[in-house]
């Protein structure tokens, strides 16, 4: 956001340190816990509060949030659950789309090519209709 622009390199990489850590642990949760209509939304909440400032995701970030939607749309279509849950993943990918046009142009081996990244955003999107 707009504090942004006032934090260190080291604030900055701290930041990105702990949303990745939150996203890990939804991952991890998505692993372990029984998909119902209780677990579900919380995965969801997760997401959408750890993605809520796109300038602190990572191309792994965004790989993890675009799987972890598809992922739970994919349980929510085998338990009973409202799809209604489903609508606050939009916001969550809306960053990682965010973030993805935004991101800086450097040649980090770590990063996810921007065609392959759109095209999974995109395809995360079309799970969500």
């Amino acid at each position: 956001g707009s504090q942004w622009c006032e934090l260190t390199r080291e604030e900055q990489a701290m930041k990105r340190v702990m949303r990745t850590q939150v996203i890990g642990n939804a991952l991890h949760l998505m692993t372990q816990e029984y998909p119902d209509q209780f677990a579900i939304p919380g995965w969801i909440s997760t997401l959408v509060d750890a993605t809520q400032v796109s300038d602190e995701l990572t191309d792994s970030n965004m790989v993890g949030v675009l799987d972890a939607t598809v992922s739970i749309v994919e349980m929510v279509s085998k338990v009973e659950t409202s799809s209604n849950v489903l609508t606050g993943l939009f916001s969550a990918v809306d960053s990682v789309a965010s973030y993805l046009s935004q991101r800086p142009n450097d040649s980090r081996s770590d990063r996810v090519d921007s065609s392959v990244a759109l095209n999974q955003t995109l395809a995360t999107l079309s799970t969500l209709s």
